[in-house]
């Protein structure tokens, strides 16, 4: 939890080099500067990739546990995500409100609960906070909050989990999914993505 718990420095590191914001990110995202991801320079996420994994012990390693799967025929591969920013983020956040819309907490009326996801290939970061046992979904934030449990994982694998192909549990399995945090927040977001599995429906997906 320690390397975690100085996201502030990496904070304005990274907003000295990476922060890039693009015209139609901006319209779906909060009003507040954000850090640029590869839908708007690719650049910059792998800057971001770079700096803020020191923080993220073995971080980088979901990008191994990606390429394994891929070549495995696990998880297709996938165009980066600077070949079409517009089109393919769009993708990436139906994927991502998909899978905070089914995910559950039962005791999250007992304290709260939040967790920021970041998508390795593109830097981008999304926020689910609970209330009331249910989670919204904020893409594209500036990162983490105090406290937040970090989660690492792939945007190949989520889209195939937010499609019903890949359990979450089966992900992290793979080494595509890396926690980072405090260990008890960690057994409670681990506990509230079990719940998604029988709620995602793949007819739903894109």
């Amino acid at each position: 939890m320690g390397a975690a718990g100085n996201w502030v420095g990496a904070v304005s590191v990274v907003r000295t080099g990476a922060l890039v914001v693009g015209v139609a990110i901006a319209a779906v995202s909060s009003p507040r500067p954000v850090f640029a991801c590869a839908y708007e320079d690719p650049s910059a996420a792998d800057f971001q990739q770079g700096v803020i994994s020191a923080f993220y012990p073995k971080s980088l390693y979901v990008l191994g546990a990606l390429t394994q799967a891929q070549l495995n025929g696990i998880i297709p591969a996938e165009p980066a995500p600077r070949a079409n920013y517009l089109a393919g983020y769009l993708k990436t956040d139906h994927s991502l409100h998909l899978f905070g819309d089914a995910l559950r907490d039962q005791r999250s009326e007992d304290g709260a609960l939040a967790f920021t996801l970041v998508l390795i290939e593109p830097m981008l970061w999304t926020r689910f906070v609970f209330d009331s046992g249910r989670a919204t979904t904020s893409v594209h934030v500036d990162g983490p909050q105090p406290g937040d449990v970090v989660v690492w994982t792939a945007e190949a694998a989520l889209r195939q989990i937010a499609d019903h192909r890949l359990t979450f549990a089966r992900a992290e399995e793979l080494g595509l999914v890396r926690f980072y945090g405090d260990d008890g927040e960690i057994a409670r977001v681990r506990k509230a993505i079990e719940f998604r599995w029988n709620d995602l429906k793949p007819e739903s997906s894109l």
